[in-house]
């Protein structure tokens, strides 16, 4: 039993209708997937965009709270050790060279003698 042959118009459309449903196919696959790249990286931005203004906060109430911090450093040391030019000249092993390597964790207390009286 034979198969029946096919004619020339036949053979054209299928060499020529084959490969561009496969291209066709391949094409709208690549475009979904395109299409479902640009939604997530769509809602990565709106999360970042939504994370600026509080981390912008965060960043200012710390730097808010270090000159604070820097400025209730300088009250004590002033408090304590009086100013500047007030001081009489140090010298290392004397009370004043005490308060100049004050520091708020092992410094001194208001009430300690480790500055001269005022």
């Amino acid at each position: 039993m034979r198969f029946p042959t096919l004619g020339v118009r036949t053979r054209i459309l299928a060499i020529a209708l084959v490969p561009s449903v496969a291209l066709a196919a391949i094409g709208l696959g690549v475009a979904g997937t395109l299409i479902d790249r640009s939604h997530q990286a769509r809602t990565w931005a709106d999360e970042m965009r939504a994370g600026i203004v509080p981390t912008r906060e965060l960043i200012e109430a710390v730097q808010a709270e270090r000159q604070l911090n820097s400025g209730a450093i300088r009250s004590r040391y002033w408090n304590w050790c009086g100013p500047r030019s007030a001081r009489p000249p140090t010298t290392p092993g004397s009370r004043p060279a005490a308060c100049l390597r004050l520091s708020l964790p092992a410094g001194p207390s208001p009430t300690s003698s480790t500055c001269w009286p005022s």
